[in-house]
């Protein structure tokens, strides 16, 4: 776990920070077999949930050549009723994953092959409505659902790795190459339906929302780094990315029985075809002086150039034909990290890093920018990590500022999502954890965060033309307000947690655990003002405020029991305990031709789940 922006020590740029999965290399040693497989039991579902998994470790040549395969699935219980037709269980769906890797070794070069595929296929999502106004569900956990909304993601990766020790150095070749293939489907009829009022039918339509994404990624990866125990260490590398997406968007709408509208198919039908490509220079050394001062820094050079075409081809939102867009730009970024030990138990340290998310072509409507600038932000940490008591007691404090300046934000003018940049923000707070054993076998941890992030100046206005009876006038739109708070940070979250580790002879032993978690409230986006101003003479003639929804505070506790011995293991857990009904999301229903919300869709936290797990290895 890195924290921070991150881009000098690999080669890929992240702005908040990195998280590295490592998976289990080929073993050239010993054979190994694995097999799982558990039920679940989830509030609200008529259905058990059901997963299993199988793994193996083959050598083909004795400490020189291996094989490692793994497969996994897992059935998901639906637990959402649909209040239109009746229909249980709507939001069911799959998860299965497939992993193979290839691994030869010797004295000086390690090379490992791997294929990954994911799928994923939902029938349909767990949002639930709440009332508009009280936040309360409308009829526990069910929503409204005119069109079917299934998810299905695709996901073929191939990874080459090549490792050579040159002797004074490591040297690292990482090439990977990813097919990505995305379809999401949203219902719209309480969006969009009512259209057909407007051409003179009699009642509302249904209308929904077509997204697919299919995207292929290559990545080429050089990394030279020194042997780690010297006084001075270095790394040197080269990145290169390039992508090619088809974004393909379409808005069917209908009449409420699903027969045809007269003249008219769909609201919006268009395609956004885009090219990101990126090559990046990185470099980052560290100098131990002595045995208190370390000092690190490293620098990150890149560029980006990316194309893009917006081709719409039927519907009323957006104007009929092709334009295309370009951008480029060059970015600099460096990271400084001075460390001091203060004895062996005790080390402080800070680090200033800046950071950048990429910006480019913009989706094209009136009222939205062209190009978005890209994101940047410096990053300001100071931090302790400490071991007191024989260990027994682990310490990791941490403070940070974070300065940003041109966020990108989602907007939406006229029905029309899209990007734009909005100004500067600060986020500044403080995170701590701790780890105490008190006796042999049991070990309470204490994790907690507070974060004041807020906007530092309005969003610049987005302006769209308009006409009134009195004349010819714009609307000014700013989506964001100074010293709003960041949409979905909340102020504070903490956990406590508990496992206790129980030998009971005979090669067995007990583990038993759980834990409370805590998160604030948040807002779910920008506080928005909208004013309609006469250009001649100048004149305001309506302005009018829309806050953010405010979603509530919660808590969890989880809980869990696992017995196991060398070759077996059975688990038991329990999640979210006592049902909390608590929200990640949560966003208003609006209809769109004649205004009126509808109801507040929000994506609740997973009902209490009871589930029971056994793995046998050998």
């Amino acid at each position: 776990v890195l924290r921070g922006p991150q881009g000098t020590l690999y080669g890929a740029g992240a702005m908040g920070g990195l998280l590295k999965y490592m998976t289990r290399k080929p073993d050239t040693t010993q054979t190994e077999f694995r097999i799982g497989g558990g039920v679940s039991d989830t509030e609200g579902a008529g259905d058990l949930g059901y997963n299993y998994r199988v793994g193996a470790n083959v050598p083909l040549v004795d400490e020189k050549l291996a094989l490692r395969v793994s497969y996994a699935r897992n059935d998901i219980a639906g637990y959402v009723d649909n209040l239109v037709d009746g229909r249980k269980d709507i939001n069911e769906g799959d998860q299965t994953s497939a992993r193979a890797a290839l691994a030869w070794e010797s004295d000086a070069v390690n090379l490992q092959f791997a294929v990954m595929q994911q799928k994923i296929d939902s029938k349909n999502n767990a949002t639930i409505a709440l009332d508009p106004v009280t936040h309360e569900p409308i009829a526990g956990l069910s929503n409204y659902v005119y069109e079917n909304e299934p998810f299905i993601k695709d996901l073929d990766h191939y990874a080459l790795t090549v490792d050579w020790d040159l002797g004074f150095a490591d040297f690292v070749s990482a090439t990977s190459y990813s097919d990505t293939h995305t379809s999401i489907t949203t219902d719209q009829t309480l969006t969009y339906g009512p259209f057909t009022q407007v051409l003179g039918l009699p009642e509302a339509g249904r209308a929904l929302l077509n997204y697919t994404l299919d995207l292929n990624q290559l990545t080429q990866e050089f990394r030279l780094t020194s042997k780690s125990g010297q006084p001075f260490e270095w790394l040197v590398g080269t990145f290169y990315s390039d992508e090619d997406g088809d974004n393909f968007q379409t808005v069917p709408i209908m009449q409420f029985d699903g027969s045809p509208i007269p003249g008219l198919s769909t609201l919006g039908d268009l395609s956004i075809p885009s090219t990101y490509e990126e090559t990046a220079v990185f470099a980052n050394g560290s100098y131990k002086f002595n045995d208190v001062f370390k000092l690190g820094a490293g620098v990150r050079f890149s560029r980006n150039e990316q194309d893009f075409a917006q081709i719409v081809t039927d519907g009323v939102l957006l104007p009929i034909g092709t334009n295309t867009n370009s951008s480029s730009e060059d970015v600099f970024t460096w990271s400084v990290t001075p460390q001091f030990q203060i004895n062996k138990d005790v080390m402080v340290y800070a680090k200033a890093a800046t950071g950048y998310q990429p910006g480019g072509p913009n989706v094209l409507a009136p009222g939205l920018p062209p190009v978005v600038d890209s994101s940047m932000l410096t990053s300001y940490e100071i931090g302790m990590k400490s071991a007191f008591a024989d260990n027994r007691v682990v310490l990791d404090l941490t403070a940070y500022q974070i300065d940003w300046e041109d966020i990108q934000v989602a907007s939406q003018v006229n029905g029309v999502s899209g990007l734009v940049n909005g100004g500067e923000a600060t986020s500044r707070g403080i995170e701590a954890s701790a780890l105490f054993r008190p006796v042999e076998g049991l070990t309470l941890g204490l994790n907690a965060a507070y974060n004041d992030a807020s906007i530092d100046e309005d969003f610049p206005a987005i302006i769209v033309p308009t006409d009134t009876p009195i004349g010819p006038a714009q609307v000014e739109v700013n989506t964001g307000l100074k010293n709003d708070r960041m949409p979905y940070v909340p102020d504070l979250t903490w956990s406590l947690t508990a496992d206790w580790y129980v030998p009971l002879g005979g090669n067995w032993s007990a583990n038993f655990g759980g834990g409370v978690r805590w998160v604030d409230d948040r807002t779910n986006g920008t506080t928005e003002r909208q004013v309609v101003r006469l250009l001649d003479p100048p004149t305001v003639l309506d302005e009018e405020l829309t806050e953010p929804l405010v979603i509530d505070s919660y808590y969890a506790v989880d809980m869990y029991a696992a017995f196991s011995n060398q070759n077996w293991t059975v688990r038991a857990y329990l999640k979210n305990a006592t049902d909390e009904r608590a929200y990640s999301t949560m966003n208003d229903v609006i209809d769109q031709v004649f205004g009126g919300t509808h109801h507040t869709a929000a994506s609740p936290i997973q009902p209490r789940t009871f589930g029971v797990e056994v793995d046998y290895r050998f």
